[in-house]
């Protein structure tokens, strides 16, 4: 977790760059964290791959919306 270049600072949706240090959307080539304690609804449709995500909050999916996610590794505690 100590190289991810995006964690999420605090509940919110994935395009949101208040969701995220940095304060920009994690994109392509990311190391993307979501900590305990977080959820983070994806609300993307986005061809852009992320290199990693570790989950130990929550990750969900927006029903309001067509999502994709590309991803290298995914981690799930």
């Amino acid at each position: 977790t100590n190289q991810a270049t995006r964690v999420a600072v605090t509940d919110g949706n994935w395009s949101s760059g208040s969701t995220w240090s940095g304060g920009s959307p994690p994109g392509a080539g990311d190391k993307v964290h979501i900590p305990n304690g977080r959820t983070v609804t994806y609300d993307v449709n986005s061809s852009a791959g992320v290199r990693w995500l570790r989950v130990d909050g929550r990750i969900v999916f927006s029903r309001s919306v067509t999502t994709s996610l590309s991803i290298d590794t995914i981690v799930i505690n």
